[in-house]
C-alpha cells in the first residue's frame, strides 16, 4: 500500500500548499522551519515553541533581542501574547504542523485553544496540516460618530 509517494510526513505538501496560496502581508508559522525554508524558499517567519521544548539561541544582536530557532534563526513565539501580536500584524497568518503529532504534545494548551477556535484548517495531508489565521477586524472595535 502507497501514501501518494509519501514517506512519513509530507513536508512537501503543506509547503507547496502555502506557498502557492501565500499573499503579501501574511505571516507564516512553519513547524519545522528550516525544512519549511527548504521546500519554499520562503525565508520568514515565525516558531512556535509555548513550552519551550526545544533548545533555543538567543540573539542580543537584532533590533529587537530575542529568542530563536537554532537550525534557520527565526524569532520564537514563547506565549499566546507573542502568537497574538504575530497574527495583530499580518493580514493571516498560515501555521504549519508538520508533523501534527508534536504540536500537540509540545506547545501550551492555551495556545492550542486559541488556534482551533480563530483558526481553520485550510488543508492536511499525511501527518499534516495548515491551519489559517485570519485577523480581527480591527474596525469592530472603533466607535461611530452618531
Amino acid at each position: 500500500m502507497t501514501r501518494m509517494n509519501t514517506y512519513r510526513y509530507d513536508y512537501r505538501g503543506v509547503a507547496d500548499y502555502v506557498k502557492s496560496h501565500f499573499q503579501p502581508g501574511d505571516q507564516i508559522v512553519p513547524g519545522i522551519p528550516h525544512v519549511f525554508q527548504f521546500y519554499t524558499g520562503m525565508r520568514d517567519g515565525y516558531v512556535l515553541d509555548t513550552l519551550l521544548g526545544t533548545k533555543t539561541g538567543y540573539n542580543q544582536l537584532l533590533a529587537e533581542p530575542r529568542f530563536v530557532d537554532k537550525f534557520a534563526g527565526l524569532p520564537v513565539l514563547r506565549n499566546l501574547t507573542e502568537l497574538q501580536e504575530v497574527v495583530s500584524r499580518g493580514h493571516r497568518t498560515w501555521v504549519v504542523f508538520a508533523p501534527y503529532a508534536s504540536f500537540e504534545k509540545l506547545d501550551n494548551p492555551t495556545v492550542i485553544d486559541y488556534l482551533n477556535q480563530t483558526g481553520k484548517v485550510e488543508f492536511e495531508t499525511y501527518r499534516a496540516k495548515v491551519m489559517l489565521v485570519q485577523r480581527a477586524d480591527q474596525s469592530k472595535s472603533v466607535a461611530k460618530t452618531p
